[in-house]
């Protein structure tokens, strides 16, 4: 706009200019600046007027450049000063959204440790009921196993009392109820239940029981005239109904093994053993036990 406005500026001095100067070149009066001067007087001067006009137009017309380099000059660095905010609004925008995706990362690792904290609380609870499922199990088997001996056990009582009761009522020729033989040795039970053991060795194999313990119940009394005898061991095992015993011709000095041999003889009162030599002797467990 404001080269525009110079430009007529200088469009209309420079015609003003021309049309004085053909004015004075037809001889045509002209009032110029001083009216009493010569003709050459007022050729030179309007010359020189057209001169200073001439420069007066080209100093603005060159201020008028500066200017709008100036001009041009000021609106580069406002535009780079805008450029350099939409940047740093860029950046800030970029800073903000990798903040929120930090955010966001955090979240999903809080969320990630919490899953992992609640499948490790389950596997423990898991864990925890499996054992005790294994311990119930286990009870649960050593209870029938228990149970399952318990009744094996008083089956077997049960058989062994029958067959006892039915022995007992049986006698063989010479009125006893029982009697039998082992190498030297002889016994017998008579109709009063009295045991008698003689002879000379043992009475019975090794670690097995006597074998009269199928009429135990029967037996209330016993005498024992036996020499040379090394096992002794269930002797009188479980004889419940045992109540008195002679021993005065029991030789024990070679005698090893005298377990379990008068054990369960709940009914038996008094017992003199002051003739036992027990030298030999190495094992006496449950000897007397209830």
């Amino acid at each position: 706009m404001l080269k525009k406005n110079g430009l007529k500026v200088r469009i209309k001095r420079a015609l003003s200019v021309l049309l004085t100067a053909a004015m004075m070149l037809s001889g045509m009066n002209v009032y110029a600046y001083d009216t009493a001067a010569p003709e050459e007087t007022q050729e030179q001067a309007s010359v020189e007027e057209t001169q200073a006009i001439i420069e007066e137009d080209g100093e603005p017309e060159a201020s008028e450049e500066a200017s709008e380099e100036e001009a041009e000059e000021d609106e580069a660095p406002m535009q780079n000063e805008t450029a350099s905010e939409e940047d740093v609004s860029a950046s800030e925008e970029d800073v903000s959204a990798s903040e929120e995706d930090v955010s966001a990362s955090e979240e999903d690792v809080s969320a990630s440790e919490e899953s992992n904290q609640a499948s490790e609380e389950d596997m423990s609870a898991s864990e925890e009921s499996e054992t005790d499922t294994a311990q119930s199990e286990e009870a649960l088997t050593e209870a029938l196993t228990t149970e399952e001996e318990t009744d094996e056990s008083s089956y077997l009582e049960e058989e062994l009392e029958e067959a006892a009761s039915d022995l007992s009522s049986e006698e063989d020729e010479s009125g006893n109820i029982a009697s039998g033989s082992y190498g030297d040795v002889t016994w017998e039970i008579d109709s009063d239940g009295k045991l008698t053991v003689s002879g000379t060795g043992d009475f019975k194999k090794s670690s097995d029981l006597a074998p009269w313990y199928d009429y135990r119940k029967n037996i209330t009394s016993a005498v024992v005239n036996l020499t040379g005898a090394t096992d002794l061991s269930y002797m009188f095992y479980y004889c419940e109904e045992l109540r008195s015993v002679d021993l005065s011709g029991l030789d024990t000095s070679a005698v090893t093994n005298m377990g379990d041999m008068f054990e369960v003889c709940w009914n038996l009162d008094s017992l003199d053993v002051s003739n036992f030599d027990t030298s030999s002797v190495k094992n006496m467990s449950y000897m007397f036990a209830a």
